[in-house]
């Protein structure tokens, strides 16, 4: 400017170069080179702002479901605190590592320390140039934090679709291992019934008493739970009682056998009877026929 200044002053002609250089600033043309330079460094400003605002959000939703997770995890009986799953403190890993790379990309600077657009330029074109190099450098870093937000959300849904899985799966394992427990358990109560059922059914009604207390006892040292126990107890005491109803009604069936018999005693002694009666009178009746009838002399002497 100073060399223009003074050919201006010396009444020399400026060059073409120049003479476009001097029209394009007079005219405004820098301003507005700078003008739009600034707007697009404004609207990378406001790009990068909205990237650590997304970055952010992503990193929220990533801690969300780690901790619905963990809360999962805690409530399936599996203890986070002190005896974390792998899977889930992978899962935390890997959502903290998207954290980190989304946080860095964010806080990247626009340009290095000696970038293509930080020396200072003093015509038309490489003003231009110059803000052509920030909107492309600007539009560039935007794709960037695009796809490394992308990324991280992709990584964020991975890790929360593993904690999930993990939760799933733990929880699957502790209801497994709960059934297991509860049939392990409740077997030697169902043994203990059976065995109190088949005792009550080979023994009288006075030692039925035995296979209750047997079943309480083995229910009481075993390691079920007292509801099995108590229906273990509750089956026992119902084979004890049909066991006695069926010997009261054995019992019953004996004495109305008893009395049947006695009956049928009574009317074999009846028959003997009758037929001994019976016996006397065809003896009777046939010495009776073997006696000789009376002559007739002794008939009229006896009715004279």
């Amino acid at each position: 400017m100073e060399q223009q200044t003074q050919e201006r002053r010396a009444g020399a002609k400026p060059s073409r170069q120049r003479l476009s250089c001097l029209q394009a600033r007079e005219a405004g043309g820098p301003t507005a080179v700078v003008a739009a330079a600034a707007a697009a460094a404004k609207a990378a400003t406001a790009a990068a702002a909205a990237a650590v605002a997304r970055a952010a959000a992503a990193a929220a939703v990533a801690t969300a479901a780690s901790a619905a997770a963990a809360n999962s995890a805690r409530s399936a009986g599996e203890d986070a605190s002190c005896c974390p799953s792998p899977s889930a403190a992978a899962a935390a890993a890997t959502a903290a590592a998207a954290t980190a790379a989304a946080a860095a990309a964010a806080a990247r600077p626009r340009n290095g320390p000696e970038g293509p657009c930080r020396a200072s330029f003093s015509d038309r074109r490489k003003l231009q140039r110059r803000a052509l190099c920030e909107a492309a450098e600007a539009a560039k870093l935007e794709r960037d934090r695009s796809k490394e937000e992308a990324a991280a959300a992709a990584a964020a849904a991975a890790a929360a679709a593993e904690a999930a899985a993990a939760a799933s799966s733990s929880a699957d394992a502790s209801a497994q291992t709960q059934r297991t427990v509860t049939e392990t358990a409740a077997q030697p109560a169902a043994e203990a019934a059976a065995a109190a059922a088949a005792a009550a059914a080979s023994t009288p009604p006075a030692a039925a008493a035995a296979p209750v207390a047997a079943a309480a006892s083995s229910s009481a040292s075993s390691p079920a739970s007292p509801a099995a126990a108590a229906a273990a107890a509750a089956a026992a005491a119902a084979a004890a009682g049909s066991e006695c109803v069926k010997a009261s009604s054995n019992n019953d069936d004996d004495s109305a056998g008893e009395q049947q018999q006695q009956q049928q005693q009574q009317q074999r002694e009846q028959q003997r009877e009758q037929q001994e009666q019976q016996r006397q009178q065809a003896s009777q009746q046939q010495q009776r026929v073997r006696e000789p009838a009376p002559q007739p002399r002794q008939q009229q002497q006896q009715q004279q």
